[in-house]
């Protein structure tokens, strides 16, 4: 990957098809992942993902979304 665009591309793809449910179980989504060379997460990287998020920073994400991103809004 060379760009910023094809990294969005890529993970748009990831997440329109994971939402649609057409990625249905843990192969499918590694076998989709391995198609790309991505960079493997480092270990303080993967611990900033898995703590926890405030509602505020997940509102303020979906905010800066472009328009038509989610089918549903937020409460």
């Amino acid at each position: 990957m060379t760009n910023i665009t094809e990294k969005q591309t890529i993970l748009t793809e990831y997440y329109e098809k994971f939402y649609a449910n057409e990625l249905d179980n843990l192969e499918e989504v590694d076998k989709f992942l391995e198609t790309y060379n991505l960079q493997k997460l480092k270990q303080k990287e993967t611990e900033n993902l898995n703590k926890p998020t405030l509602s505020k920073e997940t509102e303020s994400v979906i905010k800066k979304l472009p328009t038509g991103c989610l089918d549903a809004s937020v409460s």
